[in-house]
């Protein structure tokens, strides 16, 4: 065989296995349909279930400043999952800095809202029950985000997929403070925050997943 019609060989070869590709949705785009069913489980959940004081804690400044900073935060998360799953949009440090630090401030925040009886662990109320709604809460918009960001070609899979479950979970966790009518500082740490903590190993975990969605048989697609 000629070198000439080896090459042509190869190309036949290469051109055989090409299937058609689709331009997927921006991650803009994605974020917004996030956003979408993120709005649509908070009013189911605020349909059933609304603390008897909301109006009064709504009234409350650092309650305000504490649930914009946790949906900010977890907005943020969410908008860096889905940039990770597309090959040069990858966030900044700076980026992933800046929800590190908007969850700290929404900690001061819960910090200082206590009295100092309900900032002691001794005294922490039971909460399972607040944990698997936090879960529960965060489950569809969760599975959502890894959706979205599967669509894409990442090559920071972990990134993306330990950045979906906190931009999920903290989010549920703030539909939490408006759900849960304990002001409590450990009870929320432990029973509020601690899904957020299992939820990103898991999702980091599940991302791995993420770096052969594109080689799925699904038509293939391209990052925009």
């Amino acid at each position: 065989m000629t070198r000439t019609s080896h090459r042509d060989s190869l190309v036949d070869d290469l051109v055989a296995d090409l299937k058609p590709t689709r331009r997927v949705w921006s991650p803009g785009v994605h974020l917004g349909f996030w956003l979408a069913i993120e709005f649509l489980v908070f009013g189911l959940v605020a349909s059933l279930a609304l603390r008897m004081d909301i109006m009064g804690q709504l009234a409350n400044l650092l309650f305000l400043v504490e649930l914009t900073l946790l949906i900010a935060a977890g907005g943020l998360a969410a908008a860096m999952a889905l940039l990770a799953a597309v090959p040069g949009r990858e966030p900044s440090r700076g980026a992933v800095a800046l929800a590190l630090a908007l969850l700290v401030a929404s900690f001061v925040c819960l910090y200082e809202e206590m009295p100092a009886a309900a900032r002691t662990l001794a005294t922490a109320p039971w909460g399972m029950r607040c944990a698997v709604e936090t879960m529960a809460i965060a489950a569809v918009p969760w599975l959502a985000l890894l959706l979205f960001a599967r669509r894409g070609a990442s090559l920071m899979p972990v990134l993306s997929g330990g950045l979906a479950g906190l931009g999920a979970f903290l989010i549920a966790a703030a539909i939490m403070r408006v759900v849960c009518p304990v002001d409590h500082f450990w009870h929320l740490v432990l029973w509020h925050f601690s899904p957020v903590v299992v939820g990103l190993g898991i999702s980091a975990a599940i991302g791995v997943l993420l770096l052969n969605a594109w080689r799925e048989d699904d038509g293939g697609a391209v990052a925009s």
